[in-house]
């Protein structure tokens, strides 16, 4: 587990410098009609792939039950079947637990997940996830439930990172709050989550934990969560300290953990989410992905600014202070980098750099240079700005498509099921 001084640390920057807490994150094809509607980046976009996609409209959820939990999960992760009608086109464990149609969450984000994004994830298929610690009071997330759920009857969840700090949140009062207005998926992360698990758990809800280890993984899976978050080392945010890329974990997960899990970090495009399942994943999760969509809260040039930028536009810093992080590469990050590589740095030298009031303006103003914010290498697969339902039903079709063509490799062309 991170040590009390790294956790400090991140206190003192979660809520205000990160949007993300271990998370990263579609396409790499645009439809013609979009680079028409953006000639500005035109020279951008124009050097990545092109194409389209479509698929039939999904069905709304007729309710969800989280007693359903494990009840009925084959004993396979996942299932694909490339029928041109299907209308649920992958079923996991994930799909099953959280009862959404595509095995895609949105990454609790700071100062992002707030109603309008997680309603448009959930509207579109996946799970959208509200941030807790976005809102300055227990209260004033009952208000934000309450508007979610305005805006979308299909099941969402609610993240609460745990970081200890001078003066913690009201970290009960957070989940009291989310529980009493019908919260049934919460996602975790940080220090100590067991006390938050239990309370969980005892109201019949089910927990998705995140982890950057699979020694955390584990000791999550004995505190008893029902889903895992695996972050590899491509994720926005804090990786650990571990450096083990996304390919490496997923594959011990595989082998080593008994409950479900999810892919995050270094995922944006079918491809990847593909590979997540091959993985042995029965889902993803994608954080930066969402932050660049229609629904996203951040400034417009923000979303631009990541359109425009490759996966060599990030930067770790926190290096030597044993809290890494990964964020944008701009003139703030790199002083930051600058001051560590002088030797013996401590957190007070690079605070005012990293404070939150600099990092928030960068969302609310559209200054990329404002402040530290978190970004994940998956900004190199980012070319568009599409609604969620777009970029859900875009995974959908284009994952049926690599299937098909991994079953004309393994099949000798005949249809087959993996």
């Amino acid at each position: 587990m991170p040590t009390a001084g790294q956790l400090r640390t991140a206190a003192l920057i979660y809520r205000s410098a990160f949007p993300s807490t271990n998370n990263s994150f579609c396409s790499n094809r645009l439809d013609r009609s979009s680079l028409l509607k953006s000639s500005a980046r035109v020279s951008v976009i124009a050097s990545k792939t092109l194409s389209t996609s479509s698929i039939s409209s999904s069905s709304r959820l007729s309710g969800f039950h989280s007693s359903s939990i494990r009840d009925n999960v084959p004993n396979s992760r996942l299932s694909f079947s490339t029928s041109a009608n299907t209308k649920m086109p992958v079923t996991t464990a994930v799909t099953k637990l959280l009862g959404i149609r595509v095995p895609i969450v949105q990454g609790g984000m700071q100062w992002v997940g707030v109603p309008s994004l997680a309603a448009a994830v959930s509207e579109a298929g996946g799970l959208g996830i509200l941030t807790a610690l976005t809102q300055p009071s227990p209260d004033a997330l009952r208000t934000a439930i309450r508007e979610t759920k305005k805006l979308t009857s299909k099941p969402f969840g609610v993240n609460i990172t745990l970081l200890p700090s001078i003066n913690p949140p009201d970290y009960e009062g957070y989940a009291r709050a989310a529980v009493e207005e019908g919260v049934k998926i919460f996602e975790t992360a940080g220090n100590n989550p067991g006390p938050l698990i239990k309370y969980f758990k005892n109201n019949g809800c089910v927990v998705i934990h995140k982890c950057t280890t699979i020694r955390h993984a584990k000791s999550a899976e004995r505190l008893g969560v029902d889903c895992l978050s695996i972050d590899g080392f491509e994720c926005a945010g804090h990786p650990g300290e571990d450096d083990i890329g996304g390919l490496v974990l997923l594959a011990r997960a595989a082998k080593e953990l008994k409950v479900p899990y999810i892919a995050s970090g270094g995922i944006a495009d079918s491809r990847g989410y593909v590979a997540a399942l091959a993985l042995g994943a029965a889902g993803v999760n994608m954080g930066t992905r969402f932050m660049c969509t229609v629904e996203s809260p951040i400034h417009q040039n923000i979303k631009e600014k990541i359109v425009a930028s490759t996966e060599r536009d990030t930067v770790h810093i926190f290096r030597t202070l044993h809290n890494t992080a990964r964020v944008y590469k701009n003139k703030v990050s790199m002083e930051v980098v600058a001051i560590e590589k002088r030797g013996n740095a401590k957190f007070e030298d690079v605070k005012d750099l990293v404070s939150g009031a600099r990092g928030r303006l960068v969302y609310e103003k559209g200054d990329p240079d404002a402040g530290i914010w978190s970004a994940g290498i998956t900004i190199g697969l980012i070319n568009d700005i599409p609604t969620c339902e777009e970029l859900l039903r875009r995974f959908e079709t284009e994952a049926e498509e690599i299937v098909g063509g991994l079953n004309k490799i393994f099949t000798n062309g005949e249809k087959a099921k993996l």
